[in-house]
């Protein structure tokens, strides 16, 4: 074998593994997208953060029904409900965590309480 074809072979193969990894990675992220993964781990993390046991506590409920958190929201066209975004921005996490923190009553309103 000479050395062109061993290039042709070479540029070949790779070309053919790029389009096989694009493939498999646009396949796995329709599959993502189609079962809320990403938006259902993020509830789950955020959960974790706040000392929550599960998702599904009034505060989790409050911060993905603050009006900033519903913005980000894109509900599936072949759903009725939405788990939630699938990415929050840090700014507006903390903004709607600081609004819900300020108008709630049982919560302490100063950093000394």
């Amino acid at each position: 074998m000479n050395l062109p074809t061993v290039l042709n072979i070479a540029i070949g193969l790779i070309l053919i593994y790029l389009t096989c990894s694009l493939i498999s990675s646009e396949i796995q992220e329709l599959i993502a997208t189609l079962f809320e993964w990403r938006a259902k781990n993020l509830k789950n993390a955020i959960a974790q953060l706040l000392g929550e046991e599960s998702p599904d506590t009034p505060l989790i409920n409050k911060i993905y029904n603050s009006p900033l958190i519903q913005s980000l929201n894109h509900k599936s066209t072949n759903k009725i409900k939405s788990t939630g975004p699938s990415y929050l921005p840090a700014e507006l996490f903390s903004t709607a965590l600081i609004e819900i923190i300020r108008d709630s009553k049982e919560l302490p309103k100063t950093l000394e309480e």
